[in-house]
């Protein structure tokens, strides 16, 4: 199940240089969690998203997207990360490029805990 279903406040967070993915996601019981049925977590973006030529990419092996990235923001009430991406590595030697990505394509809600779908 996508995790945005089931989820309540989410947003951005940047910590150590990296992006994390915050929100209250609901545990399916009604003990335990930070409130009865709800738990906050955090996931980081940066380990599973990446920059391929100015176009973000799911990956297994960590993937490091804001490295080359600004204005980075959520969208659709948290559904869709975008960001202008650094198409010519670094840079931005190749310009920058506006990208966006269905998070919900990869992350899940396991119980209140995000969850990383790998393919």
């Amino acid at each position: 199940m996508t995790f945005y279903t089931y989820a309540q406040n989410i947003r951005l967070a940047k910590r150590n240089d990296k992006q994390y993915l915050i929100a209250k996601l609901a545990t399916g019981s009604s003990a335990g969690g930070d409130e009865e049925g709800w738990y906050v977590d955090s996931i980081c973006l940066d380990d599973h998203i990446g920059n391929d030529h100015g176009s973000f990419k799911w990956s297994d092996n960590g993937g490091g997207f804001s490295y080359y990235a600004r204005d980075i923001k959520l969208l659709n009430d948290g559904r869709t990360l975008a960001a202008q991406l650094a198409a010519g590595g670094d840079t931005g030697g190749g310009g920058w490029r506006d990208a966006t990505i269905d998070l919900g394509e990869r992350l899940a809600n396991d119980h209140g805990r995000f969850k990383y779908i790998s393919k």
